[in-house]
């Protein structure tokens, strides 16, 4: 799920690709900061600005590598 800025106001499914400089190179299933994230959601493909700071919430534990 995802939400915040004008692609995604309210939140929606979605699959994070990975993040880029902005060019052809995309490291898969990342978030980096000062990286844009490309997003997939409802058949289209979202490219963000450079993310600022992000945090991971989690309902219950979490076993291996993440």
């Amino acid at each position: 799920m995802v939400q915040g800025g004008r692609f995604f106001p309210d939140f929606v499914e979605a699959h994070l690709a990975g993040s880029s400089f902005g060019g052809s190179f995309l490291k898969m299933h990342w978030i980096g900061g000062g990286l844009q994230m490309e997003i997939n959601s409802g058949g289209e493909r979202f490219v963000t600005s450079p993310v600022r700071s992000f945090w991971i919430e989690q309902d219950g534990p979490v076993d291996g590598t993440h």
